[in-house]
C-alpha cells in the first residue's frame, strides 16, 4: 500500500507540474546531451517563475535505466551550476554547463522546489523514478533526442508562445541559445491579463503618440485625421515587410495585432512624410530582441551583428567573430583564420608557409612540401647511448648524442617509429626538435629529468620511449611531419615517404625477430635480449668500430655500464677470447672468464646476447691458442 500511495502522489504532481504557470512555474527549456564524436558542451537551462527562490531550486538527473538519481545541480547566484541568464514574461532561465549528462534509452530530468519535483521529463523514452525526490514518479517524454550523430552546437529546446510549460513544443535547434530565450519563443505574463488596445492618431505630418510599449497580443489601431499617408514598418524610410497600408480618405484606420514573434523594436513611418521626420516606434516588451543579420543571435549577443555567422566562431577569442574580425587574416581561404589553425610558419613572419610558398615569398624547389629557405643544411652526429626502459617508473630514459665540438644542431630532429593505436607499423611516435640546441664538447644529453642517473641534463625534453615493440630510433634533418604520421600506410616495412630531407643516424631497437612491427631505414638493429625482450640500454664503443651493444635491465647494477653524460666503454679486443691481450686465448683468459660467469659483463659477453654463459665459453674454446 504504502507504494501505491507515494505512485499516485507522484502522478499527482507530474500532472500538476504542467497546470501551474507563470510565478509558480518551472520546467526544462533546453538542453543539449549527445552529438557526434565526444560528447562536448553539454549543458541544461530551465525557466524559473518569479515567485520561486532560485535557491530552492533543484535540478535532479535521472537513469532511466534504473530510475534512480545520479546527480544534482544548483540553481541560483555565481557560484552555483545554473546562474542567472535572460527574462521575459515573468520567468528566468538559469542554465549552466553539466558535464556527463548521459545520452538516454531512456535518462530524465526533474526539478524540485523546496523538496516537491513540479517537472519531471525524459528523454528517448518514459520511465518511472526509484529513488531521490521523484521517486514513484513517471516521467514524461519529451518526445525530440539527440543521436550520437548530432552535429555540435545544436541543442533541443522549446518553442511557441505562451506562459507554461504545456504552451509550448519541443524540437531541436540547428545553434543553442544557453541563458537566452529560444529561437521561435516568446514567454509571456502568466497574470492573466486581457490584451491591450492602443491608439494612435495622425495628426498632420506626424503620429500622436510616437511611442508606446506593448506587449504581443495587443492591438494597435492607426487612426487618419487628414490628408494622404501610409503607416509602414522599417528604419530610415525603408521597409521591413511586418506591415504597410495607406491611411487615406479611402482607409481611415489601420489595426495590427502585435504577432507572438514580433522583434522588440517596431519602427515605422509615413511614405511621403518619413524625410519630414513623420515616424513612430513600437516596444514590445515580451518581443524577441532584433537580429540584425538573421543568424539566430539576438544583436545584443551577436560577435558580428551584420553578418551571418550562426556558428559564433571566435577561435582567438578577441570577442568578434571570426566571420568580421578586421583582425583576422586568412591567406588560404578555407574560412578559418590563419592565426588560429597552428599553420607553420619556419620564416616567424606571421604569414603560413603555405601562403609564402603561393606568392614567392619561399620556394620549394626539391618538391618536398617544406620551404627552402628554412631546411638547415645535413650536419654529422652520433647516436651514441640509449635508455629506454628500467624497474618500476621509466625516470631515466635518456638518449646521448657525439658529434665534433661544439656543434649546433639546428634542424636536427630525433624521430621514433613505431606502431598506433591498431597495431600498425611505421607511425612517428615521438618527434623532438633540436633546434636551438648545440653539443657540449662533443657531446649532448637529452632526458626528461634535470638529474638523471645522478648526472646533470644538458637538455629536458620530452622522449616517452617505447619500451615494449620493435621501434626504430632515428637522426633526421628538417623534419615536417607530424606525431601520429603513418609513413607506412600498407604495413610492408619500406616508408611510403619520408618527411624529412635527410636520414642522420639511427638504430633498429628488436624485441621480436620474427614478428612484431617493422623498423625501418637503418641497417644496425640490436636485439632482443637473451631472454626476450628490447634491450633496455644500448651504448655504441667509443672507438672506431662504432657498433651497438646491449646494457641491462637496471642502470643501478653494479655491473651497469649507463654513462650518461660521459665515455662509453671502447671496442672489445679484436682477438676473441684474448682479455688481458697477451696475444693469445689460455688458461688465464678462461680464468677471468669464469670469474665472470652468470654476468651480464659486455666484456666478457662474447656473443652479446647480455648474459655470459655457455655459448660464450664454445667461442671462447673455439679461439683458444695464439690470435
Amino acid at each position: 500500500m504504502k507504494i501505491s500511495i507515494t505512485c499516485a502522489l507522484g502522478a499527482i504532481l507530474g500532472l500538476s507540474s504542467l497546470a501551474i504557470a507563470g510565478p509558480n512555474d518551472v520546467w526544462l527549456n533546453e538542453i543539449h546531451y549527445d552529438n557526434t564524436g565526444g560528447d562536448v558542451d553539454e549543458f541544461i537551462e530551465i525557466s524559473v517563475g518569479s515567485a520561486i527562490t532560485p535557491t530552492d531550486v533543484v535540478v535532479h538527473l535521472y537513469n532511466g535505466n534504473n530510475g534512480t538519481e545520479y546527480r544534482t545541480i544548483s540553481v541560483g547566484p555565481l557560484g552555483a551550476d545554473l546562474v542567472e541568464g535572460q527574462t521575459q514574461g515573468g520567468m528566468t532561465l538559469y542554465w549552466g554547463a553539466v558535464s556527463g549528462i548521459q545520452n538516454g534509452s531512456p535518462d530524465g530530468v526533474a526539478i524540485s522546489v523546496s523538496g516537491t519535483v513540479l517537472h519531471f521529463v525524459s528523454y528517448e523514452g518514459a520511465f518511472t523514478a526509484t529513488d531521490g525526490p521523484a521517486v514513484g514518479m513517471y516521467s514524461e517524454d519529451i518526445g525530440i533526442t539527440q543521436p550520437s550523430s548530432t552535429p555540435l552546437g545544436s541543442s533541443i529546446g522549446l518553442k511557441g508562445s505562451g506562459s507554461s510549460y504545456g504552451d509550448f513544443t519541443w524540437t531541436m535547434f540547428d545553434v543553442q541559445s544557453a541563458g537566452q530565450i529560444n529561437y521561435e519563443q516568446v514567454i509571456t505574463d502568466g497574470g492573466g491579463g486581457d490584451p491591450v488596445t492602443h491608439n494612435i492618431t495622425q495628426s498632420g505630418s506626424t503620429f500622436a503618440p510616437d511611442y508606446i510599449e506593448v506587449m504581443t497580443g495587443d492591438t494597435i489601431i492607426w487612426t487618419r485625421t487628414g490628408g494622404n499617408h501610409t503607416v509602414t514598418s522599417g528604419a530610415d524610410c525603408i521597409p521591413d515587410g511586418q506591415f504597410d497600408s495607406p491611411l487615406d480618405g479611402k482607409v481611415l484606420t489601420f489595426e495590427w495585432i502585435v504577432p507572438g514573434d514580433a522583434p522588440s523594436d517596431v519602427p515605422y513611418y509615413c511614405t511621403p512624410h518619413c524625410t519630414f521626420g513623420m515616424t513612430g516606434m513600437i516596444v514590445v516588451l515580451d518581443g524577441a530582441e532584433p537580429d540584425s543579420d538573421g543568424d539566430g543571435w539576438p544583436d545584443s549577443s551577436d560577435n558580428c551583428v551584420d553578418v551571418y555567422n550562426p556558428d559564433q566562431g571566435d577561435c582567438n577569442n578577441d570577442g568578434i567573430g571570426d566571420a568580421c574580425d578586421p583582425n583576422a587574416v586568412d591567406c588560404n581561404q578555407n574560412g578559418t583564420p590563419d592565426d588560429c589553425e597552428y599553420l607553420d610558419d619556419c620564416n616567424d613572419n606571421n604569414i603560413p608557409d603555405e601562403c609564402d610558398l603561393a606568392d614567392g615569398t619561399l620556394h620549394d624547389d626539391n618538391n618536398n612540401g617544406y620551404p627552402d629557405e628554412c631546411e638547415f643544411p645535413t650536419i654529422q652526429v652520433q647516436l651514441q647511448e640509449i635508455r629506454i626502459d628500467q624497474p618500476s617508473a621509466d625516470d631515466d630514459e635518456y638518449a646521448e648524442l657525439r658529434g665534433d665540438g661544439n656543434l649546433i644542431l639546428n634542424g636536427l630532429w630525433y624521430l621514433v617509429i613505431g606502431d598506433d593505436s591498431s597495431g600498425g607499423s611505421g607511425t612517428i611516435e615521438n618527434a623532438t626538435d633540436l633546434t636551438g640546441l648545440s653539443l657540449i664538447n662533443g657531446t649532448l644529453l637529452l632526458a626528461e629529468d634535470a638529474d638523471t642517473l645522478g648526472v646533470v641534463t644538458d637538455a629536458i625534453v620530452n622522449l616517452n620511449f617505447e619500451n615494449g615493440d620493435n621501434v626504430t630510433h632515428v637522426l633526421v634533418m628538417n623534419f615536417y611531419g607530424s606525431v601520429g604520421e603513418d609513413i607506412d600506410a600498407d604495413d610492408d616495412g619500406i616508408v611510403d615517404y619520408a618527411p624529412w630531407t635527410d636520414t642522420v643516424d639511427g638504430v633498429r631497437i628488436i624485441a621480436d625477430p620474427t614478428g612484431g612491427e617493422h623498423t625501418y631505414l637503418m641497417d644496425e638493429e640490436i636485439g632482443p635480449t637473451a631472454d626476450g625482450y628490447a634491450p633496455a640500454h644500448i651504448y655504441r664503443y667509443t672507438s672506431a668500430c662504432g657498433n651497438f651493444a646491449m646494457g641491462t635491465y637496471d642502470p643501478y647494477d653494479p655491473e651497469s655500464v649507463d654513462t650518461p653524460g660521459s665515455e662509453n666503454p671502447a671496442c672489445p679486443t679484436p682477438c676473441v677470447g684474448d682479455f688481458d691481450a697477451s696475444g693469445a686465448v689460455d688458461v688465464d683468459d678462461l680464468l677471468a672468464f669464469i670469474s665472470a660467469w652468470g654476468t651480464n659483463d659486455m666484456f666478457f659477453d662474447l656473443n652479446n646476447d647480455g648474459s655470459v654463459g655457455v655459448d660464450d665459453l664454445l667461442l671462447l674454446i673455439n679461439a683458444w691458442g695464439p690470435c
